[in-house]
């Protein structure tokens, strides 16, 4: 497993803010599980780094 810190924005329908940008921890073995993961949220997702 591996720990993925993902970047993203509140809201899918604004347009990026880097002032808004939050950030999270998640334990996964790929991106697509973290994807899948976080996409019952309505959440932007910027980037996703190992």
């Amino acid at each position: 497993m591996a720990v993925f810190k993902v970047f993203y924005q509140h809201n899918r329908d604004e347009v990026i803010v880097r002032e808004n940008t939050q950030s999270l921890y998640v334990e996964a073995q790929t991106e697509e599980q973290v994807r899948r993961y976080l996409k019952d949220r309505n959440f932007n997702i910027e980037l996703s780094l190992n």
